[in-house]
């Protein structure tokens, strides 16, 4: 660690500019289960700044944040009321375009599967704002992830990219128009595809208490290449154990474009032509306990309009089918 002060006098005030500097190596910081671990990765810190005694600010002129070959963080901004206190902050921060890859490598979460199955080609950005004081700062800012391939467990999106616009204070959090798209989605299963759609668009809100750990999922639309109108809705709480409620509403369903999406349709394999329109709604609640299986509980119901089904050489014709079930 590396610091230089200098006291600067005028005729019309008094001044401190300052100039430090700090290298970290081989850093471990850990909390429950998950940590970060730099191993052979050198964190470099350095930062310029002045402080008037007169007006009691301090000035962050610049603040840079290196890990390796990676430029990972910038900021500047004010902070007053240094001695009188509390203090008032006005500081702007920038990450620029950090690999996925190299943020899952400094993540240490052992008994976070999902972790070790998830492969990206991408990269993470975020712009902060933040200003108030250090107790209960208000965060605005946008989180940008897009990149070339990202695949989590079974699911793998091409040409993939993510933006949350947040809003962030006390414990509440708020993701307005959240906001999902993808050239592509697979879904596999034994390594096989079973499911393949494109143009990927979700949107939604999400807002959050992070000490009450309830979260809610609200007016999300996801559409796709075939699946188009789809609304949902979740509430999500994280403490023990961890419940969802979702809801799932699809009301304009074509069953012959629908049928198209998945490879192994035994319909068409069989020779067979449908049509027709339906709806299906699905309620459902997921809950996790942290020592046994998940519980799975839900209703899905299925509505069918003027169906119809034929085979190839017309020796099987059905119209007309109308269907409820749940």
């Amino acid at each position: 660690l590396n610091m230089e002060i200098v006291r600067e006098l005028t005729d019309k005030e008094e001044s401190m500019s300052w100039h430090a500097e700090a290298a970290l190596d081989d850093i471990s910081v850990r909390k429950g289960l998950i940590g970060i671990e730099l191993k052979q990765m050198p964190l470099r810190l350095s930062a310029n700044g002045r402080y008037s005694p007169e007006s009691d600010l301090a000035s962050i002129d610049s603040f840079a944040a290196e890990l390796a070959d990676l430029n990972m963080l910038k900021l500047h901004g004010t902070i007053g009321d240094i001695s009188a206190g509390p203090p008032d902050m006005r500081i702007t921060a920038k990450i620029s375009s950090i690999p996925l890859e190299k943020i899952k490598s400094i993540l240490y979460a052992p008994e976070a599967a999902w972790l070790a199955e998830t492969d990206a080609d991408g990269t993470f950005s975020a712009d902060l704002t933040v200003s108030g004081s250090y107790t209960s700062p208000q965060i605005l800012g946008v989180v940008s992830i897009q990149g070339r391939m990202l695949s989590l467990g079974n699911t793998v999106l091409q040409s993939f990219s993510v933006r949350l616009p947040f809003e962030y204070q006390g414990s509440s959090m708020l993701i307005k128009q959240a906001l999902i798209q993808a050239g592509s989605v697979v879904l596999l299963s034994n390594g096989k595809e079973y499911f393949a759609d494109n143009n990927i668009f979700i949107k939604g809100d999400i807002e959050g208490d992070i000490t009450g750990k309830m979260f809610k999922g609200r007016d999300f639309l996801i559409n796709a290449g075939f699946f188009k109108g789809i609304t949902a809705s979740a509430d999500i709480s994280t403490a023990e154990p961890v419940t969802i409620n979702a809801d799932l509403s699809y009301n304009s369903v074509d069953i012959d474009e629908v049928s198209r999406v998945f490879p192994h349709n035994i319909f068409t394999e069989k020779g067979y032509t449908i049509a027709g329109k339906g709806a299906m709604h699905m309620t459902g609640r997921i809950v996790i306990p942290k020592n046994s299986a998940s519980q799975i509980s839900g209703i899905t119901s299925v509505e069918l309009k003027n169906a119809g089904l034929s085979s190839a050489d017309g020796s099987v014709i059905c119209e007309g089918i109308q269907m409820k079930a749940s």
